[in-house]
Order: structure tokens, then C-alpha cells, then sequence
């Protein structure tokens, strides 16, 4: 492949605000210290490998101003034409500053820089850039050939990889051949098995250490394992003391076993007591466990009569109490109707007083005979029944909202315990639900009573409504014909007043 830089342009790069040079197959570049010959081949170096001729990564590139603070607004960019194997390609790279807007603030934040990669003036991620400069030159190749101190700063396995890349690689039988000969041919055989069995001469050498290693390490710990050896050793045996030994433990042992048989006899006599005495106390708690059993089950024959009684005494005073209880709420249903209806009459009573009392005013207050007509009284009359009307109104609003609490009532039995009055114990689960009818039996007699006293004044009130509702209407009939009369009896008298 065959690569010519063709042209660089360079802007706002470090110290240089635009440079553009057009290069031939040679082209010098020379200049003062201080005059940009090391940024002409930093830009250059960070277009394609992104560090400067010093192999950082990190550098300043933005241009600096007066007080040694970066240019804002301004974009670093260097852009290279090359031709490889006749095709143009143009590469370029920008450095664009990163301005962001805070909020609550007017002012721009410096956030930060990014690149920018183009290709033929393509936008490619920083990925596909890096791929495509790859695939026309190798960052290490490219500063083998165009820094001669490269080669030097390399490692020596580096240097030697790079020395047989360029040279080629001699292969193991070109070496083998050179160096063995037929005397020497045996101490070769274990290198040549490594090197058929496709093993590298480092490989090898690391084989050859760690087996040197092993065998030194066996050696070294010979002598201290022949004297861990040499101290496990028994010691030399006396025979004739052991049977000696072996007579006397003899004897001991019959001794003792004349001892356990002798304690074994007693024990077997002990355990004989200890098993008839035991016997005698097991038939002692049957029979004891007898007599017990005995009372249990007259206990439970006594509290078993006990609670039937207590049932049925409890079932007929339940039933005394309900009947009781019956006849109460027909007395005070009927109490309850008879005192209604006396409040009902008394109401009709007062309300017929008022109306009377209301007409007799009125009468006195109108006279057509010697008084002029007074249509104010009137009015006012008619605005008395209007606020008696209103108050009936509310009054009968109150009465609806009653009757609708009461209807929405609800008899609970939660945490309600049910029990004997007389003893106190909890009733059976029959007298429970008995109980819970004759409970609500009564509350849902007494919630129809007060919701009939209820509607019983409801209905009384309308019907006062009714009533005031056609006096208002006889009222302003009234209004009209006193007025017609007392202009017809004004008209007469003047016009006899005009005849004398």
C-alpha cells in the first residue's frame, strides 16, 4: 500500500490560527524555536492516533489568549488529504467547546469539549473513524518510520518482534541443522521432541527450569526426611518381659472378673426388690386411676343435669322475658299513636287559635264604613303567613332528615357478649340467636315507631302548609275586593260631596 500526504490544513490549533501547506513527494519544514514546527506534527499526530508528538494523550490544542486562558466560541479543526494507492481520501477531526445554559442563569457554562470525526466529510463515530485509519496505517508502524527514537523506546522483546516481522522468521529445523552435529546429536533429543510438539523455545526453557527446580527441592529435603525416618523407629523388643507382663495382667483380670461377678449378683438381687416394688405401686395407681376416672364421670354427670336445668330455666325465663317485652312494645306503639295524636290535635288546636286571633285583627283593622282602605295591613298580613309558611318549610326539611337517619339505623352485635342474667355464665348458642331476635324484634318495632311520629308530624305540617298556603290566596282575594269596595265608596262620596 502506498500512502501520500497531499495536503494538511490546520485551524485555531494551539498556537496556530490557520495554516494550510499543499506537500510534494519532499517537503521541508523548518523555522525558529517557538514558530510551530512541533504543532504542525502534533495536529497531524492527533488527527489520526489522537496524541501529540510526545505520545500524550492528554494536551492543551485550544488556542490560548493574551492572559493564558482558552479562546471561547472557537473550533479547533485539522483536516489531512491523503492518496492512497490513487484514491483521495480526506480526513478531518474538530474539537467543538461545549457551552450549556444552567438554569436560573443567563450566562453559558463551559461544560466540556468533543470531537467531531469526518470522513470524505462524512460524520462517523469516534469507533469507525479509529477503523478506517487502521485499515490504511498502523499507529506503530507510522511512528516506526517517522521517528527514528521510537525503535529505542521499545521493550527488547518489542525490538526483536519488530526486528522478525521485517527480517522474517527462521524456522527450528534452519537452526537445529546449523548446530547439531552426530557426536553431540543426543543432547538435543529433548529439544527437538519440544520443538515437534509445536512448543515455543521460552516454553521449553520454563520446562526445563521448573523440572531443575523440583529435583533440587527433592534433594534438599533427603536429609530431614531420613531423620523423621530414623525417629519413627520402634525401639528393640525384651520378649521375656512382655509375657511377664502378659501373666500378671492375667491374674488382675480374673481378679476383677471375680469382683463383677460378685457386684453382678447383687445388683441381679437389687433389681429383683426394685422390679416388686415397682409392681406394687403400678397396681396401687391403677387402682387409684379408678377411683379417679370414677369421680370424673359423676362430676361430668352433675355439671351435665346442672347445665340442662340452667337451659331450660334459662329457655323459659327467655321466653317469659320475650313475651314481656312484646306486650311493652304494643304499649308503647300505642302510647306512641295516642300521644301523637294528641300532639297533632294540639297543634290543630293552636293553629286554629292563631288563625282566629289573626281574623279577628283583621276585622279590626278593616272598616269600611268609617276607616280608609289600609292595603299595608294587608301585606303584612300576607308576609306573616309567608314566614309562617317558611318555617314550616324548614321545620318539615328536618323532619325528612331524621326519618332518612333513622332509616339507614343498623343493628350490630358486634363485641355484644351474651350471658345468664342470674349466674352470669355465656347462654347457649340457641339462646344467643333468640336473644338476637327478640333485640332486634325490638329495635326494628322501636325504629318503625319513631319513624310513624316522624311522618305523623311530617304530614301534620303539610297539611298546615296547605292550609296557610289557601289563606295567602283568600288573603290577597281579600286585598282586591276591600279595594274595589272602598273605591266604589269613595266615588259615592264624592260624588255626592260634588251634588251639594
Amino acid at each position: 500500500m502506498q500512502i501520500n500526504l497531499k495536503k494538511l490544513k490546520i485551524t485555531n490549533f494551539k498556537g496556530i490560527q490557520n495554516f494550510e501547506t499543499e506537500l510534494e513527494h519532499v517537503t521541508d519544514i523548518y523555522g525558529d524555536n517557538g514558530t510551530g514546527k512541533s504543532t504542525i506534527m502534533d495536529a497531524f499526530l492527533w488527527l489520526f492516533f489522537g496524541k501529540n508528538s510526545n505520545d500524550a494523550s492528554k494536551f492543551e490544542i485550544k488556542r490560548l489568549d493574551s492572559r493564558n486562558n482558552f479562546i471561547k466560541d472557537i473550533e479547533a479543526e485539522v483536516a489531512a488529504t491523503l492518496d492512497v494507492d490513487g484514491q483521495l481520501i480526506v480526513a478531518k477531526k474538530v474539537l467543538r467547546q461545549k457551552w450549556v445554559t444552567r438554569r436560573g442563569s443567563v450566562e453559558k457554562d463551559y461544560s466540556g469539549d468533543e470531537n467531531i470525526y469526518y470522513w470524505n466529510d462524512v460524520p462517523l463515530k469516534e469507533s469507525e473513524f479509529k477503523v478506517k485509519i487502521k485499515s490504511i496505517m498502523e499507529e506503530s508502524v507510522f511512528k516506526l518510520i517517522t521517528n527514528p527514537f521510537y525503535f529505542n523506546s521499545l521493550s527488547w522483546q518489542d525490538r526483536r518482534n519488530t526486528l522478525i516481522s521485517i527480517a522474517g522468521e527462521i524456522d527450528n529445523e534452519s537452526v537445529l541443522e546449523s548446530i547439531i552435529t552426530a557426536k553431540n546429536k543426543g543432547s538435543f533429543g529433548s529439544l527437538i521432541t519440544a520443538l515437534n510438539q509445536k512448543k515455543s523455545l521460552d516454553e521449553f526453557k520454563r520446562e526445563i527450569a521448573a523440572k531443575k527446580k523440583k529435583i533440587k527441592d527433592e534433594a534438599e529435603s533427603i536429609p530431614s526426611r531420613i531423620d523423621e525416618v530414623k525417629r519413627g523407629m520402634p525401639e528393640a523388643i525384651d520378649f521375656e518381659d512382655i509375657k511377664n507382663n502378659i501373666a500378671s495382667h492375667k491374674v488382675a483380670i480374673q481378679q476383677i472378673q471375680q469382683q463383677i461377678d460378685d457386684e453382678s449378683a447383687l445388683a441381679v438381687a437389687e433389681n429383683s426388690r426394685r422390679t416388686r416394688l415397682l409392681n406394687e405401686h403400678q397396681n396401687n395407681k391403677e387402682t387409684h386411676q379408678q377411683k379417679i376416672y370414677g369421680l370424673k364421670d359423676s362430676i361430668r354427670t352433675i355439671e351435665f343435669e346442672a347445665r340442662q336445668k340452667a337451659s331450660e330455666s334459662d329457655t323459659q325465663l327467655s321466653a317469659e322475658i320475650t313475651s314481656v317485652n312484646r306486650l311493652l312494645a304494643d304499649k308503647t306503639t300505642e302510647q306512641s299513636k295516642i300521644k301523637a295524636s294528641i300532639e297533632s290535635l294540639e297543634r290543630q288546636l293552636l293553629t286554629k287559635k292563631n288563625d282566629l286571633i289573626a281574623l279577628q285583627n283583621e276585622y279590626d283593622s278593616i272598616d269600611l264604613g268609617t276607616n280608609d282602605f289600609d292595603e299595608a295591613s294587608f301585606n303584612n298580613i300576607i308576609a306573616g303567613i309567608e314566614k309562617q309558611i317558611f318555617d314550616k318549610n324548614q321545620l318539615v326539611e328536618r323532619i325528612g332528615a331524621e326519618i332518612e337517619r333513622i332509616t339507614n339505623e343498623e343493628l350490630s352485635f358486634d363485641n355484644v357478649e351474651f350471658s345468664c342474667p342470674s349466674c352470669g355464665q355465656h347462654l347457649p348458642t340457641n339462646n344467643i340467636d333468640a336473644k338476637k331476635a327478640e333485640l332486634r324484634n325490638k329495635f326494628n318495632q322501636d325504629k318503625e315507631n319513631r319513624l310513624n311520629e316522624l311522618k305523623n308530624q311530617g304530614n301534620s305540617n303539610l297539611d298546615e302548609i296547605d292550609a296557610l298556603d289557601a289563606r295567602i290566596v283568600s288573603k290577597r282575594n281579600e286585598r282586591v275586593h276591600y279595594g274595589e269596595v272602598f273605591n266604589t265608596n269613595k266615588s259615592k262620596k264624592l260624588n255626592a260631596q260634588v251634588e251639594k
